[in-house]
């Protein structure tokens, strides 16, 4: 692999320029176009003026912009996790066969942008199984449940450009020494799911799984480790986000468990539900190489930052600097 990597640059090194500058261009227009999606999505909460807050702050938030024009997974994660949950907003609002493969499509191009997006699996099934409970038509959510699958797997294909090989006679033996307690249980599972799914999407899960279990070599406060800490990511965030975004944050999220706790105020749940799967997820990860892993948060903590600024501009400035403090708590 890295001996194919240098004989490429070897080749094209009087090109080096020219090709770091167009394969950054795609990754600048995914960023911009996630801002886009924030502005609508934001705009479909809480209004106008809540999205151009937003897309304000996106604008402005240093994360986004040193990472939005390189080419790394992170922030295609981002605007993957920002879709998939503004597609289940929609299909949340309107149930119909074509949102319902829309969101199986959405859920496929966050997973193919990145592996640790397969999260958005966990938060689908049980969506539908809570919609399965309340509806009165099961049978459509549950038909609306396998278009979903159907359009995931059919995405996934597509970007494999439908290619189903079977595993080679090297493959199993990498997956046995890889995974010694169950090699064999996950050959065998493996090499099922590549008449589904091309065999490469599955061994790329794999590697992932390895390479948490491995670990990757970190810093944190003076400390190294292998394995990484549980708490690295809130660390990196507290450290990273500059002072106002971050007090914006933790201030509209407590704000906002308290709407939803005293005024039923459920929209809310479509950022925070998000930001703390995400969290979660990321407590248990092993592989802390930056904060740039907590991307995919950023939208929803954006948007929740850009609601509770409208809130305090809503506040008359005469009624003195404390009040639209006291007002909103």
């Amino acid at each position: 692999k890295f001996v194919r990597q240098y004989a490429f640059w070897d080749k094209n090194g009087s090109r080096f320029v020219a090709i770091g500058f167009w394969a950054r261009v795609p990754m600048v227009l995914l960023t911009l176009v996630t801002g886009v999606l924030i502005f609508i999505f934001a705009r479909w909460l809480f209004g106008s003026r809540t999205a151009v807050l937003a897309v304000a702050l996106f604008s402005l938030e240093p994360t986004f912009l040193g990472h939005g024009r390189v080419v790394q997974t992170d922030a295609p994660a981002a605007f993957g996790y920002l879709l998939f949950f503004m597609a289940l907003y929609v299909y949340s609002r309107k149930q119909t066969w074509r949102v319902a493969y829309g969101l199986g499509a959405a859920a496929a191009l966050a997973i193919l942008v990145k592996y640790s997006m397969l999260l958005v699996g966990l938060v689908q099934a049980p969506a539908f199984v809570i919609l399965w409970w309340k509806s009165s038509s099961r049978r459509v959510i549950a038909a609306h449940a396998f278009v979903t699958l159907a359009g995931l797997l059919l995405v996934i294909n597509a970007a494999y450009y439908f290619k189903h090989a079977p595993l080679d006679s090297t493959e199993p033996v990498w997956i046995t020494a890889n995974f010694p307690s169950y090699g064999q249980a996950v050959a065998f599972g493996v090499n099922a799911l590549t008449y589904l799914v091309p065999k490469e999407f599955l061994l790329g899960i794999c590697f992932q799984i390895i390479h948490n279990r491995q670990g990757h070599s970190a810093s944190l406060l003076g400390m190294y480790s292998q394995m990484g800490w549980w708490y690295y990511f809130p660390v990196a965030m507290a450290l990273k986000l500059t002072l106002p975004f971050l007090l914006l944050s933790l201030g509209s999220a407590c704000l906002a468990c308290k709407r939803i706790i005293t005024n039923r105020e459920f929209k809310f749940l479509w950022l925070l539900i998000p930001a703390l799967v995400y969290l979660i997820f990321v407590l248990f990860s092993r592989i802390n190489i930056g904060v740039r892993y907590m991307l995919p948060m950023f939208p929803f903590l954006i948007i929740l930052s850009a609601w509770l600024l409208g809130q305090l501009l809503e506040i008359r400035t005469s009624r003195g600097a404390w009040a639209p403090v006291l007002v909103l708590v």
